[in-house]
């Protein structure tokens, strides 16, 4: 093996450094570099990160929490071996992940900037001024990422957009994927379900398009639309 590819969020990213350990070394990594601080002597298998949850930071250090379920022990180590290659950071990735993913990764930034905030020194200081100036940027760019992200892709590939209106409208608890009678649930399971009276489902000018994207159903927690770019 020559290369381990991390794709994710912290958990994923600090899991893939303990995996590039053990994948080499012979004892037990938990008892010698986790559950107690470790000497690594040995090269781990190189890793690559690609980052779609955006928040812990672990793309770009060695550190790793990792927890023992048997022993319910949580606890963190940083190694520098464990360093990532290379981190790819592009913004656009965090639209792979649900919205609620997306949202969960900019309260972790606010999170981890607050634990400096609020730490001494209490007087004013440059530290908090920056503090204060990311934090308002994590809030105005949440909100605006969230509130349209059609309209990023849409801007990106030079689009126009479509949405698909259904005639009754998914409410809240249609769209509560973790109540097993929702509507949602209820089309994820039957297929059939899934054909849903629309409001307007024709595109003007639909010929003059050449390329069209379409979204994933709702049920998956994304928005529904068409996105067509002209030829």
């Amino acid at each position: 093996m020559d290369l381990i590819l991390a794709v994710g969020g912290g958990s994923v990213m600090d899991c893939c450094k303990a995996i590039s350990m053990a994948a080499v070394y012979e004892g037990d990594i938990w008892n010698d570099f986790w559950a107690r601080p470790g000497v690594i002597d040995f090269e781990p298998i190189p890793l690559g990160m690609i980052v779609t949850v955006a928040g812990t930071g672990s793309e770009m250090n060695g550190g790793a929490v990792i927890t023992n379920e048997e022993l319910k022990i949580k606890t963190g180590r940083d190694y520098p071996k464990c360093n990532a290659r290379f981190a790819l950071m592009d913004p656009t990735y965090t639209y792979s992940v649900p919205e609620k993913q997306m949202v969960s990764g900019g309260f972790d930034i606010l999170s981890h900037i607050m634990e400096t905030y609020f730490s001494e020194p209490d007087e004013d200081n440059v530290s908090d001024d920056i503090s204060e100036a990311l934090m308002r940027g994590v809030i105005r760019d949440l909100r605006a990422t969230i509130q349209n992200p059609e309209d990023y892709i849409a801007a990106a590939t030079g689009a126009d957009t479509f949405e698909l209106v259904p005639v009754e409208p998914y409410t809240d608890a249609d769209l509560n994927y973790n109540d097993d009678s929702s509507r949602v649930v209820y089309e994820h399971d039957n297929p059939d379900a899934r054909t849903v009276e629309l409001v307007e489902s024709t595109v003007s000018d639909w010929e003059s398009y050449d390329t069209v994207f379409i979204g994933y159903p709702i049920w998956l927690a994304y928005h529904n639309l068409i996105q067509c770019t002209q030829a």
